[in-house]
């Protein structure tokens, strides 16, 4: 012992009792290992007010005594955590085991499940009981965690299997003058029930194309929330090329709207003044091709 006992204000413990030395510093190693209470449940906090704490120093007479009412000690019990997936792909495979179709996955009610195991205890579930209506898709089922331990605690559960599909998402937010590019893009699992007819599947019909509003991550987009960027702003000079069999001039145009590659948008020529249709071929360009050339085209 060295100094004078002081308390611990803060601790995190993984036993499932408290002992003395967990809640004071500088006291003799035979006190420090004296329980004093029980441990609050694995994942949980437990706080101890300066009353309490002063009859704990007294009866084990200890020279301490709080300086202050709100003098306290807030005790964290570290934990394992099995999150709600963990045990939805468990409940499956079982689920598999009875001749539930394997492409589907297990969605428990409880959205918010998650089960807090002793950082000594092997994190594991026991499925006890599974009840599965083919009909409904729904199920029932009881497990324990940790599983075949004297300790377990016991759950009961319900769900549904759902149909799901690989959607892809973008990773991150993507405004309407950004280009979606192949690492904007990871696959998402998501309930098929909840996927609008217009939502894109392929990545095929994201990458090259821009949204037409800013895009939120993780979210399914929509084939029409996307299209391809535009290079040609409304306003802006373009270059137009005519285009014939023999030879090709280029003139200065103004924009009368907006295009993308392969759109078909009006052009004033600055020079003569006349409006022609002319398809955006790139940034900046448009080219108008003669009834000539185009006949050829068709013919080749």
């Amino acid at each position: 012992q060295s100094g004078p006992v002081t308390l611990r204000n803060m601790v995190s413990i993984t036993d499932d009792v408290i002992y003395l030395g967990d809640l004071f510093v500088n006291i003799d190693r035979d006190l420090a290992d004296r329980v004093v209470s029980y441990a609050p449940e694995p994942g949980r906090q437990a706080t101890y007010g300066a009353q309490w704490l002063y009859r704990v120093a007294r009866y084990f007479k200890l020279d301490w005594k709080p300086r202050t009412a709100r003098a306290g000690a807030v005790i964290t019990r570290e934990s394992i955590i099995i999150d709600r997936q963990q045990i939805e792909e468990m409940i499956m495979m079982h689920l598999v085991d009875q001749g539930a179709d394997p492409e589907m996955d297990a969605e428990l009610s409880n959205r918010n499940l998650r089960l807090y195991l002793p950082v000594t205890s092997v994190p594991d579930i026991a499925i006890d009981d599974l009840k599965y209506d083919e009909r409904t898709r729904r199920f029932t089922v009881s497990i324990s965690a940790p599983a075949n331990s004297p300790a377990a605690q016991h759950y009961r559960l319900t769900g549904r299997v759902y149909l799901m599909t690989d959607v892809p998402v973008l990773v991150r937010q993507v405004s309407s003058r950004e280009v979606i590019a192949q690492g904007d893009i990871e696959w998402q699992r998501l309930r098929s029930d909840q996927i609008s007819s217009d939502t894109v599947l392929d990545p095929i019909d994201l990458v090259g194309k821009s949204p037409k509003r800013g895009l939120r991550p993780g979210m399914p987009v929509r084939l029409s929330e996307v299209a391809a960027p535009i290079v040609v702003e409304k306003k802006s000079l373009v270059t137009i090329i005519f285009q014939h069999p023999f030879m090709t001039l280029t003139a200065k145009g103004l924009a009368l709207q907006s295009g993308a590659v392969g759109d078909v948008i009006r052009i004033t020529n600055v020079q003569s003044q006349t409006i022609v249709d002319a398809e955006v071929i790139g940034s900046g360009k448009a080219v108008v091709r003669s009834i000539e050339l185009l006949a050829m085209n068709q013919t080749n």
